[in-house]
């Protein structure tokens, strides 16, 4: 049997170690940000400048909602149109290349 399962069993039951396992994955990261930025102290001011620099860029760059709609997206700043396409000519070379049989071709 599992450990984590037999501690489940003998603590009270499956709903009390899927509380503690919920809380631990909530209070896990604040704890060990918290820890890592005391430990980092040097690089946390420069982190969270680049963050702050990279936020504006995206706020600057954002396009406006508006003008999409659920069928007529408009590409991200981040350029996911052309990586759509890169994907698409892509697969369309696998296509058309395994219709021939003595060619091989390798996956991305």
């Amino acid at each position: 049997m599992c450990p984590l399962f037999f501690l489940a069993l003998c603590s009270g039951g499956l709903n009390s170690r899927f509380l503690l396992e919920g809380a631990g994955a909530l209070v896990g990261p604040t704890i060990g940000g918290y820890f890592w930025r005391l430990s980092n102290r040097s690089l946390v001011q420069a982190i969270d400048q680049k963050d702050h620099i990279f936020f504006q860029r995206i706020a600057k760059n954002r396009i406006d909602a508006s003008l999409q709609s659920p069928t007529g997206t408009v590409p991200d700043y981040y350029g996911a149109l052309e990586l759509a396409l890169v994907t698409l000519v892509y697969r369309l070379m696998v296509f058309f290349l395994t219709r021939r049989k003595d060619w091989v071709v390798a996956p991305i």
